[in-house]
């Protein structure tokens, strides 16, 4: 065997290093995709959990309220609360924030209505007034998302909406 067949047979140290140069960027290079689109879904997430939450809310007020036959809590005008209640049917409805969620009791049977994703900060309740004569209360929601995001931040939207009784 001579001496000239032996040396290509192997790579050079050189060829290797080479060789693992190329394959270190490439892996960081899918590593940063891989993570960049970890970061996306995980806002999307937030995002998603927030919005469908506080649509769910302002719905489910915005129908126990038109079917409410009258407003207890607040009671006057002008005055602010943590608290909604109102008569259904001779069903008593109290919206009220429980810690960071909040809650719906129905003649004493609670619920949730925030997902686990979600927390609610602020909920408050104005009496505003009558409109001809009918019960009329602002509401103010603010839903944040439990999902922290990268710039260590959650997501976060606020609701205002007034609602008459028909």
């Amino acid at each position: 065997m001579s001496v000239k067949s032996f040396r290509h047979r192997g790579f050079t140290i050189i060829e290797l290093l080479i060789y693992t140069g190329l394959v270190a960027v490439f892996l960081v290079g899918i590593m940063n995709m891989f993570l960049t689109t970890l970061d996306v879904q995980l806002e999307s997430q937030a995002s998603t959990s927030v919005d469908l939450d506080g649509r769910f809310i302002m719905a489910r007020l915005n129908y126990d309220l038109h079917r409410a036959s009258q407003i207890t809590a607040p009671a006057n005008i002008g005055d602010t609360s943590a608290s909604l209640s109102f008569v259904v049917d001779g069903n008593t409805y109290i919206y009220n924030q429980a810690g960071q969620n909040l809650e719906l009791s129905i003649s004493g049977q609670s619920g949730i209505l925030n997902s686990y994703g979600s927390v609610v900060p602020v909920f408050s309740v104005t009496r505003v007034g009558y409109a001809d004569g009918i019960p009329s209360v602002l509401i103010n929601l603010t839903l944040q998302s439990t999902t922290v995001l990268q710039d260590h931040t959650p997501q976060s939207r606020s609701y205002q909406t007034a609602v008459t009784l028909r």
